[in-house]
């Protein structure tokens, strides 16, 4: 089983009561659109509390609109256009479940009426190409019990013009959820899944090339070592000269611990924590860690509502190649223990990517942050102009800003998984308690004779995503997300 934040939202609305109301508040203003963008037409849409909202940056006073009639609608993508928005609605989670949704498209205004142009279509993009308004979808939305991904031979990649209605296959070997490039030459996926990835249509045997299979290096013997590692929310490049990119987000760095490995210039990351962009040829180019200026919890004490950790969710790269849009995911600590949390999208961030500032567009206004209104599947439309000429070595991975972090070999309290066993280095175990992500108790042990590992139950915790909080001999306690997908 397969976990994306995009799951854990919803399933968090489900469990935790409606305990306060929130509105979309605009942070930007217009002088810092104008100086962040090099224009002020730029508009965002975004899901908050169900329906599509959008901003137009544009107006003199700009504010926040809902598209009234777009109940239930996920995933909105605006044309190049800036005129239309697309988007499904019916998928509650990420992967996709075949069945489950249709593509509208409507207008970015607050009265628009939206029209039905797909039955069973999923992820809608548009050809950011095209001169008219087309439409990018896939017709399967989850593997076959045989296959492990959709892009392996389910169902195919379609587009659809919006004036003539003229329907065509742009690939009939599988579905691809993150777009077409700009020269009609490569689609992007990732499943959550490992891996991402990126098919040349022009190859001859149509197999994607695979992206985020890191070679990273054994602490002891210094060996190289190649680790696969789960990812989701693929979006592909705009640029029309790195065309054979893609960005998206990864589970963490833990299968790289978890092997006894360490990557000598990423270092380590935690769940969603960055944003990457990666090539065909499996090069990152970049990456994008969360925003700094959320201040964690202190060390020694634990209070209400504070700062637990921050991911990234639904990072889209815009039309324009320098930008990008994604949510901030905020876990919050509740009640008088550190196990009652929330996960809740805060806010809206645009990335440059060319220079790796960032611009916070909006926020949920809810000051107790116990809202169960989020704000899902960000994306930011900017008009590029006629005369735009994209730097050609902005991307370069010469150029490229990967911060390179020093690894420490005598680092400590880091959480080891390797199948269903638990240690931590530099020290050892007195006692083991697991949570769900939604806060509830799954499991707890003491040991009065402290472990160096322990063993936990495979049949509580195999492909599972929980929370491990653990008390060592030092008195320390830790606690940290432990994948055993």
């Amino acid at each position: 089983m397969h976990i994306s934040m995009r799951f854990i939202v919803f399933l968090s609305a489900l469990i935790y009561p409606l305990t306060s109301f929130a509105e979309v508040r605009i942070c930007a203003t217009n002088e810092q659109i104008q100086s962040f963008c090099n224009t002020r037409k730029v508009k965002a849409v975004f899901i908050f509390n169900k329906k599509i909202h959008f901003i137009d940056f544009s107006e003199e006073n700009p504010k926040v609109t809902a598209i009234a009639a777009t109940s239930n609608a996920i995933m909105p993508v605006i044309s190049p256009d800036g005129a239309l928005t697309a988007y499904n609605n019916g998928i509650l989670y990420d992967p996709p479940v075949n069945g489950s949704a249709n593509i509208h498209v409507c207008a970015i205004e607050g009265n628009a009426e939206p029209t039905l142009e797909v039955n069973e279509g999923f992820v809608p993009r548009f050809d950011f190409a095209a001169n008219e308004p087309v439409l990018i979808y896939s017709t399967c939305g989850s593997p076959s019990a045989e296959k492990a991904y959709v892009w392996d031979g389910c169902g195919q990649v379609m587009k659809k013009n919006l004036l003539s209605k003229e329907i065509t296959t742009v690939f009939d070997g599988g579905s691809y959820f993150g777009g077409l490039s700009f020269d009609g030459k490569y689609l992007a996926t990732a499943e959550s899944n490992l891996n991402a990835f990126l098919l040349d249509l022009q190859h001859p045997q149509k197999v994607p090339s695979i992206l985020h299979s890191l070679l990273v290096k054994e602490i002891d013997t210094e060996k190289d070592v190649r680790i696969d590692i789960q990812t989701c929310s693929p979006s592909i490049s705009p640029s029309q000269i790195f065309t054979n990119t893609i960005m998206y987000v990864d589970f963490s760095s833990s299968a790289i611990e978890n092997a006894g490995c360490y990557h000598p210039t990423l270092g380590y990351w935690g769940f969603h924590e960055r944003i990457f962009i990666g090539r065909s040829d499996g090069v990152i180019l970049k990456y994008f860690d969360v925003p700094s200026d959320i201040t964690d919890i202190p060390a020694n004490e634990m209070g209400k509502g504070e700062v637990y950790s921050v991911s990234w969710d639904n990072p889209e790269w815009s039309n324009h190649p320098y930008y990008a849009a994604a949510a901030t995911s905020v876990d919050r600590l509740w009640k008088e223990t550190i196990y009652e949390h929330t996960y809740l999208n805060e806010d809206l961030y645009l990335i440059n990517l060319k220079d790796s500032t960032y611009l916070k567009l909006a926020e949920v206004t809810d000051t107790s942050k116990t809202s169960q209104e989020n704000i899902l599947w960000p994306y930011v439309w900017i008009e590029t102009p006629a005369n735009f000429i994209e730097d050609p070595h902005w991307l370069d991975p010469y150029k490229a800003d990967v911060r390179k972090r020093a690894y420490n070999k005598n680092r400590t309290s880091t959480i080891n998984v390797k199948n269903n066993h638990i240690s931590v280095d530099g020290d050892k175990i007195t006692q083991i308690r697991l949570f769900s992500y939604n806060g509830q108790l799954l499991w707890s042990r003491k040991y009065p004779k402290s472990q160096h590992s322990v063993i936990l139950p495979s049949e509580l915790v195999a492909g599972k995503l929980l929370i491990c909080n653990i008390t060592l001999s030092s008195g320390k306690n830790i606690s940290a997300p432990v994948s055993f997908l």
